[in-house]
């Protein structure tokens, strides 16, 4: 009986990152650039922030090819319908070894500094 109840809390996560993963896929907005890789890609660092943020995804957007954050994707995670600044994330990601990786990433952000295209 006891694994039952530690294997609920378990599932049901796992039910609502998959859920959000779904999702996002179909509401989150990409940059024009971010538009432009590949789908593997797309969904593989839709999982990444699906898997780590509880609030939706906004919008990806891609860095660029220069400078300190050279070909990182920016992931707002944010409730479009709340201001709520402690539910609003952004992560950093980069690919490593071909693999997408969080770089960084946390809440608090504020809605004025959210960017959600190419610059």
């Amino acid at each position: 009986m006891l694994r039952v109840l530690t294997f609920l809390p378990i599932l049901a996560l796992t039910a609502c990152a998959t859920e959000r993963y779904e999702w996002n896929l179909a509401h989150q907005h990409l940059s024009p650039k971010v538009q432009k890789m590949p789908g593997a890609d797309i969904r593989e660092m839709t999982r990444l922030i699906s898997d780590r943020s509880p609030t939706p995804i906004l919008c990806m957007h891609y860095t660029g090819s220069r400078g300190p954050y050279a070909d990182e994707v920016w992931v707002v995670a944010a409730d479009s319908y709340t201001t709520e600044e402690s539910r609003n994330g952004l992560f950093r990601l980069k690919k490593q070894n071909g693999t997408w990786r969080i770089l960084s990433g946390g809440f608090g952000l504020s809605t004025s500094v959210i960017i959600c295209d190419d610059g």
